[in-house]
């Protein structure tokens, strides 16, 4: 995962979040103790996800991406560290 974060000059804008670049490997379930139902099972439940993993990871950017600029909100004072690098 990686994310783009400006700081806008004016520094009463807040730092904003420009982008988010989320990767998923292999979703893979395991089902153990349903005898011939497990084949069925697992094979559903991780060829589907795996089929429509573009899909699930573009629904979670956005959001992702909303809670991450919220955090980095609270954390990044750029006023205080600017004032603490100026001679």
């Amino acid at each position: 995962m990686s994310v783009k974060v400006s700081q806008p000059a004016n520094l009463d804008k807040p730092p904003e979040v420009n982008k988010i670049d989320l990767d998923i490997g292999n979703i893979a379930v395991l089902s153990d103790g349903v005898g011939t139902a497990d084949y069925m099972i697992e094979a559903m439940f991780n060829i589907l996800p795996n089929v429509f993993r573009q899909l699930i990871i573009d629904a979670l950017e956005e959001p992702l991406r909303e809670k991450i600029e919220i955090e980095v909100r609270k954390i990044v004072d750029i006023e205080d560290i600017i004032e603490k690098h100026l001679p």
